[in-house]
């Protein structure tokens, strides 16, 4: 093989991988407005109670929803629970394919972080769900309260074509 021939196959595999290194995190920052829902009582007894922002502005609020890639933050939510596992979610619409529970690189609300590679992952409908059955942003005494948040995730938007 001619040096000509193994520089022009290099060249060909270093412009193939460029773009994928090339799809970097983005960061975006937004305010979340912490409400706190009614109890709700379980089956056999116990409630729980949702903090944070559920979607289509049912309560408390996040600003601005929309991500650099296009995405919508649909949901950011504490439940804190007697008769069920308490946990912390995160819903982003607007995916035209699964984009993996790394897409999000990690989630930063009231100074608590999470990563998307420690999320239990769900997709459908254009919506991944990411949920951390392991922590919470703290936000049950952060009601009526704004607060800080930082989405950082993959942004393909950056790939060139």
């Amino acid at each position: 093989m001619s040096a000509k021939t193994v520089l022009r196959r290099t060249m060909l595999l270093i412009l193939t991988i460029l773009p994928l290194s090339q799809a970097i995190a983005s960061t975006d920052y937004g305010t979340l407005t912490v409400a706190k829902e009614s109890n709700y009582i379980c089956i056999g007894g116990g409630s729980y109670i949702w903090y944070g922002f559920w979607g289509d502005g049912w309560f408390g609020s996040y600003s601005p929803p929309g991500l650099s890639g296009g995405e919508t933050v649909m949901e950011i939510r504490d439940t804190v629970s007697t008769c069920r596992m308490s946990s912390t979610l995160l819903e982003v619409a607007g995916f035209k394919s699964n984009p993996g529970a790394n897409w999000l690189s990690s989630i930063t609300c009231n100074d608590v972080e999470h990563t998307g590679s420690t999320a239990d992952f769900s997709y459908g409908g254009g919506i991944a769900l990411w949920v951390w059955n392991n922590g919470s942003f703290l936000l049950s005494n952060k009601t009526g309260e704004n607060v800080s948040c930082a989405i950082s995730h993959v942004d393909r938007t950056n790939v060139p074509h």
